[in-house]
């Protein structure tokens, strides 16, 4: 079973990320299904799918699967999964939309690209439909253009670039945890 865990930086103390668990699924699900055009995978994702997804997540090593909480509210989502000695980046979704523009996913995603480039690889990608509008904002982020294939781009992070984040990862979840759970 996969040890629960959270990501947090002093830079921006209000995003944590925090590993996907069971109860997180039907946002998931919903999330991705009402954004399903923007991927590679565009059927309608079922609540079953969902669960089957979950658990077979659950045993996959080196694949990890954040929620993008924001003081305590799930806003969105980010992973990233370990191929062939690089860090391949897949369902970045800004769940609630009234939470774009104010860079809660940016920081998200600097966070993750921090853990990422100390704790696993220097070697951090992604692949995008080229229709998808995240295309500008990853480069806003400083993923660069490494190669364009029929339909997508494979983007690549600009390690140079890129200002890393200090941060602290902590084993449990957040309601357990004193010092960032809820709040009394």
């Amino acid at each position: 079973m996969r040890k629960e865990f959270f990501l947090k930086s002093k830079n921006f103390a209000n995003v944590i990320l925090k590993t996907a668990e069971e109860k997180d699924c039907e946002n998931l699900r919903q999330w991705k299904n009402a954004h399903r055009s923007l991927f590679f995978f565009q059927d309608i994702i079922s609540s079953d799918q969902q669960q089957k997804w979950f658990q077979e997540y659950l045993e996959r090593q080196n694949d990890y699967m954040f929620m993008v909480v924001y003081k305590f509210i799930p806003i969105g989502c980010m992973g990233f999964r370990l191929i062939n000695g690089e860090a391949d980046i897949y369902n970045v979704i800004l769940g609630r939309p009234a939470m774009g523009g104010k860079g809660l996913m940016s920081h998200a995603l600097r966070l993750m690209c921090s853990y990422i480039h100390s704790e696993w690889t220097p070697q951090i990608a992604l692949k995008v439909l080229k229709t998808n509008p995240a295309v500008k904002w990853y480069k806003m982020n400083h993923f660069e253009e490494s190669a364009s294939q029929p339909g997508f781009l494979q983007l690549r992070l600009n390690i140079k670039n890129f200002k890393f984040c200090e941060w602290e990862k902590t084993n449990g979840n957040l309601s357990n945890t004193p010092k960032i759970g809820r709040p009394s």
